[in-house]
C-alpha cells in the first residue's frame, strides 16, 4: 500500500479539547488545501460530547497508553505522559512520508504546508520573543545538571514544532532511543533533551 503524504499529530489529555479546538480551527482557516490526516492522540478521558466535535473538525481519534519510560517527577509537575506521544511519529513514518507534530497550544498564524518540506528531523528553535531573558535559551535549561551529548551552550530547541520524513534512518531506532533509559538522570524535558541531542549527533 502505497503511504500517505502527511500526517499531522496533536495529542490531548480530557482537559484540553478546548485548546485542540482552536488549533483544529486554525488548521482549517490558513491551511484550508492542507492534504494530511490529523491525527490526535488521546488518553481515554475526553469526554464524549468534546470527542464528537473534535471529530467534526477533522480530526482522527487515535487512543494512546503512553509506555513506561522514567519521566522525573519534577517533570510531571509540568508535563503528562502523553508528552510521549509526540514519539509516535516515528513509527507513522512507517505508513507516511511525512508527519508533523504540533503541541496544542501552538497559535498557527500562517500555512504549515511548508513544515513539510523540512527534516528529515526537524525542530523549532526555542522562540526569544517567549523568554524572560529576550533571548533562545541554551539547552542547558532542561537539565538540572551536566548530561553527556548535551551540549549546554546550544540554542535551545522545542519539540511543539517537530517534522519527522520518511527519509530518516531508521526511525524505530530513533523511537527505542528516545524511551530506553537513558544514561543522563537529569533530565527536566525528555522529549527535547533527547531530540536535541539526536538532532545534533
Amino acid at each position: 500500500m502505497p503511504k500517505r503524504p502527511l500526517a499531522v499529530q496533536l495529542g490531548i489529555t480530557g482537559n484540553l479539547a478546548f485548546a485542540a479546538g482552536c488549533l483544529l480551527r486554525s488548521l482549517r482557516r490558513h491551511s484550508p488545501g492542507l492534504d494530511a490526516d490529523i491525527l490526535l492522540y488521546t488518553d481515554g478521558t475526553l469526554p464524549a460530547r468534546d470527542a464528537a466535535l473534535l471529530r467534526d473538525l477533522g480530526a482522527h481519534l487515535v487512543p494512546y497508553t503512553p509506555p513506561d519510560a522514567d519521566l522525573p517527577t519534577d517533570a510531571l509537575r509540568h508535563l503528562s505522559h502523553m508528552c510521549l506521544a509526540k514519539l509516535e511519529g516515528f513509527r507513522l513514518l512507517a505508513e507516511y512520508t511525512t508527519v508533523i507534530w504540533l503541541d496544542v497550544d501552538t497559535a498557527v498564524q500562517d500555512d504549515i504546508s511548508p513544515l513539510a518540506e523540512y527534516g528529515p528531523f526537524a525542530l523549532a528553535l526555542e522562540d526569544p520573543h517567549f523568554t524572560e531573558a529576550g533571548v533562545t535559551s541554551p539547552a542547558s535549561i532542561n537539565v538540572s545538571a551536566p548530561c553527556d551529548g548535551l551540549k549546554p551552550d546550544e540554542p535551545n530547541r522545542n519539540t511543539g514544532v517537530m517534522v519527522l520524513r520518511d527519509t530518516l534512518a531508521d526511525p524505530e531506532a530513533l523511537y527505542r532511543r528516545c524511551l530506553d533509559p537513558f544514561p543522563c538522570t537529569h533530565l527536566h524535558r525528555r522529549t527535547s533533551s533527547v531530540c536535541t541531542i539526536l538532532v545534533g549527533a
